[in-house]
């Protein structure tokens, strides 16, 4: 933090696409493109309003420090828009960059997820696989 003031406002929809996942999981979907957009972002927000909850008090229990009262939902417009406008600024800066990297596509979520995201299933030339 470097001596600046900061304050943790505490999310409760934790790494949205593993939550996206999640809720296209429970709704047993092939394809999220099935339900559209505003469907699918409503079903998420259900979701959160059921489980987001326990985030908070996972966080409690380790004597996290976050103040519940500042709690955000990260898929709002106003936080959506600013993580776009940071991460422009932080390229423009030379701060990241793209690069050809190998990365863990999911054809399903249609993203990029996260090591702790995959189930890692190796499987030899002659299997088929599922589609």
């Amino acid at each position: 933090m470097n001596g600046h003031p900061v304050v943790w406002r505490p999310g409760t929809d934790h790494a949205g696409i593993a939550t996206q996942t999640v809720v296209e999981r429970h709704l047993n979907l092939k394809s999220r493109s099935f339900l559209g957009r505003d469907i699918l972002l409503a079903e998420i927000e259900r979701w959160r309003e059921v489980y987001g909850g326990r985030i908070l008090r996972q966080m409690e229990r380790i004597g996290s420090s976050a103040d519940p009262a500042k709690e955000y939902y990260t898929l709002s417009k106003e936080l959506s828009e600013g993580v776009g406008r940071a991460f422009v600024k932080l390229h423009q800066e030379g701060l990241i960059y793209r690069s050809t990297r190998m990365v863990n596509w999911s054809v399903k979520a249609g993203t990029v997820l996260s090591e702790i995201e995959v189930v890692t299933n190796e499987i030899g030339p002659d299997s088929q696989l599922e589609g």
